[in-house]
């Protein structure tokens, strides 16, 4: 038995020293896929015929396929599907935009084996809200980091439904951003898996007043369309964890810091403030991501 094993790790070398010469490593790892399995790719579907698909590949598991390409894919009887999570799927499940993980038999890199619905990360615009049924419909801008404009089709709006209540903080006109799959639970139904959406937006006021210094809170009011509310508005504003602020003079941006801004404020050294971040609309409270204090 001993000269066989020995006979084996000799042969494997010399498969490897074989390969780096006609095409190096990427060439063996190509035919030791060949031997022992098929390729893998990720990426988001940005066409559907009739027993193919088009998907703009973001990962590559295989030579096959170029990050930032469009790679066609064709499905069989043997092509099976399901969603992230092993809920059941078919061809018919997919959907403009979706994100998908795609296995391929060894000797073809372009017919699907497997396909796993991943989740897939929306943003847009919320244009409608219906609690009774726990939806809100959305005008999708970017799909899983695609500008859905690049994708021909994509059907707008958006239908988002949540599986308990609508998160709070949803209003008309708010930009949100959801994670889900398409159509598992119904056709047309975007089925949100995470259990609350950010609402994010931004406003400009140059009425606002300083409330609190430690921690850091000021109330604004403005015009409020930016986050789904009237013009005028007033909502509160707290500082987020992580938040980037400047302070503009003559186009020109400065960092600064809480307690300058709070100097700032009482100092009347503004003449207005433009807020970004998530909104809250059960407590009116914006938690800013950007601030940006122009000078007067």
């Amino acid at each position: 038995m001993k000269p066989k094993v020995i006979f084996s790790v000799l042969a494997a070398l010399a498969l490897f020293v074989s390969a780096c010469d006609i095409g190096g490593v990427d060439s063996l790892i190509d035919r030791l896929k060949a031997i022992g399995g098929g390729a893998q790719a990720q990426g988001v579907v940005v066409g559907l015929g009739d027993n193919s698909l088009s998907v703009l590949i973001q990962q590559a598991g295989d030579s096959s396929y170029t990050v930032g390409n469009i790679s066609e894919f064709t499905i069989d009887g043997d092509s099976t599907f399901a969603y992230v999570g092993g809920v059941a799927a078919g061809f018919v499940s997919l959907e403009l935009g979706q994100h998908v993980k795609i296995k391929t038999p060894k000797d073809a890199a372009f017919r699907v084996s497997s396909m796993e619905l991943m989740n897939t990360d929306l943003h847009g615009v919320v244009e409608s809200i219906n609690e009774g049924m726990n939806e809100f419909t959305m005008t999708a801008t970017i799909a899983q980091g695609v500008d859905v404009g690049t994708i021909a089709g994509f059907g707008n709006p958006v239908t988002v439904r949540f599986a308990t209540a609508l998160p709070s903080g949803l209003s008309v006109g708010a930009d949100a951003d959801v994670r889900g799959v398409f159509n598992r639970t119904a056709p047309d139904i975007f089925d949100a898996v995470d259990s609350a959406a950010e609402v994010t937006g931004s406003m400009q006021a140059a009425n606002f007043g300083l409330e609190s210094v430690s921690p850091l809170e000021i109330t604004i009011t403005g015009d409020g369309g930016g986050l789904g509310l009237a013009n005028p508005a007033t909502v509160k504003v707290v500082l987020g964890t992580s938040v980037a602020m400047v302070e503009r003079t003559a186009g020109v941006d400065t960092s600064i810091t809480a307690t300058q801004l709070a100097a700032g404020i009482l100092d009347d050294r503004y003449a207005s403030l433009f807020v970004e971040g998530s909104y809250d609309a059960a407590t009116n409270t914006l938690t800013a991501s950007a601030l940006r204090a122009n000078v007067g």
